[in-house]
């Protein structure tokens, strides 16, 4: 496992890149169990800007491009605690929310904000491509 903490990950971010905005290289390096700057620059390669945050379909294909899969999953709730009380306790997810994305790898939220009552507008399965 090679994912850091979040507040690891933010140290990387704001003093080695001077950027702001990387939730979602936080998510992906997470998820995909890679060092900060391979997410980095996946999400780079599928036309994350300097300093702004990336699009579901960048960080889709960022994750496809390191070799896994997203899959929606169905919610019933809308505030993250209760989607999370509701997700399993094993697997990889990510949760989508207006303007930033939180991973999540068995049942560990990996964000500053853990407990976060933000609105959910969806939800992702990650799994390794089947070869």
């Amino acid at each position: 496992m090679i994912y850091a903490s979040f507040s690891e990950m933010k140290h990387i971010g704001m003093t080695h890149y001077n950027d702001k905005g990387f939730c979602s290289v936080v998510a992906v390096a997470a998820i995909a169990s890679v060092k900060f700057t391979k997410a980095y620059q996946a999400l780079k390669k599928h036309g994350r800007k300097h300093r702004k945050g990336a699009t579901i379909p960048k960080i889709t294909n960022a994750l496809n491009s390191l070799g896994l899969i997203c899959r929606p999953v169905a919610f019933r709730h809308k505030c993250q605690t209760q989607v999370l009380r509701d997700l399993p306790k094993h697997g990889r997810f990510l949760i989508y929310q207006k303007d930033h994305v939180v991973a999540v790898i068995n049942g560990k939220v990996i964000d500053e904000n853990p407990k976060s009552k933000k609105h959910v507008r969806s939800v992702v399965s990650i799994n390794k491509k089947q070869i």
